[in-house]
């Protein structure tokens, strides 16, 4: 949160050039920690996820300041700021009803500005964006004592077979998966498995429910 906390794009263009690279990494490793929380760990509250993705939009708000400091022109920043209002107004539905705790918060500052926020320029948007971060605190993310990371640890393929699997173009092959998942909510519906080709292309399969077998005792 350093890049947040310290207000690291609220300098002179000298001294932030200096600083870019550190505030990007910053911005993109909020980022990082805000996935990892919603969709790694299970036992979250909805008020503790609203709180997430509170978070998360600060940090593509820091993302957009950055990038109207280091870009030139409106066109690479019209479609990243109509996105970004789009994340807000997905945030007010979503969490309508954890509205009232987000008081005097980035989000509900943005969402009483929002009907000049639609009508305004990037650069304007921007420079709102940049203030009401520099007035905007955090929000305390008080993680529950029941939390639990989810996990995957696959077992079969390893990827240093003595014997690759060959198959034709086109034609259909089976590909054994052992994996073992702790505390993967609904793993029938979330669970995918990623398939990497010799030519860098990926596919990615949706197992059967009859593909996955409960532990014993379990």
């Amino acid at each position: 949160m350093k890049a947040l906390q310290e207000k690291l794009w609220n300098v002179a263009v000298p001294l932030y050039l200096k600083q870019n690279a550190m505030a990007s990494a910053a911005a993109r490793q909020i980022l990082e920690e805000t996935y990892k929380l919603e969709f790694l760990y299970g036992g979250l509250e909805n008020r503790q996820v609203a709180i997430i993705h509170h978070v998360r939009l600060q940090a593509k708000a820091l993302q957009l300041v950055l990038m109207a400091r280091t870009r030139r022109g409106v066109e690479p920043l019209l479609s990243v700021c109509e996105k970004f209002l789009q994340e807000v107004d997905a945030f007010q539905r979503c969490f309508a009803s954890e509205l009232p705790h987000f008081q005097d918060s980035f989000v509900e500052k943005l969402l009483e500005l929002m009907p000049r926020l639609v009508a305004c320029k990037p650069v304007d948007l921007v420079k709102i964006l940049q203030t009401t971060l520099r007035q905007s605190g955090f929000l305390h993310l008080k993680l529950p004592e029941q939390i639990h990371r989810a996990t995957a640890t696959i077992i079969e393929p390893t990827g240093e077979s003595d014997n690759p699997l060959r198959f034709t173009s086109g034609l259909v092959v089976a590909l054994d998966v052992d994996a073992t998942l702790e505390h993967v909510q609904d793993p029938q519906t979330s669970v995918k498995v990623q398939v990497l080709y010799p030519d860098g292309q990926a596919h990615v399969i949706h197992p059967k429910p009859g593909d996955f077998l409960k532990s014993p005792g379990l």
